[in-house]
């Protein structure tokens, strides 16, 4: 399993729930992930598996092991 993985899963979720709580006040927030490109070789897969569960789409279950598939797949 990539080591950074579960840093980069932390970076996404902090930044999203920053980033709708100043849009919740007009304000707006573009993440230190993003502007700063840490973990970008991270950034597509945990977009596509764990925004998901970030967004109540889908379960704990059934995301947990799909962005290690992902980036040990390519």
């Amino acid at each position: 399993m990539p080591r950074a993985l579960w840093h980069a899963v932390s970076f996404h979720s902090s930044g999203r729930a920053v980033q709708q709580a100043t849009a919740a006040s007009g304000d707006m927030y573009e993440p230190y992930r993003v502007w700063s490109e840490v973990f970008s070789p991270y950034h597509c897969a945990v977009r596509a598996h764990w925004q998901p569960y970030l967004d109540g789409t889908t379960t704990m279950d059934a995301v947990a092991l799909a962005p290690v598939r992902a980036l040990t797949s390519e």
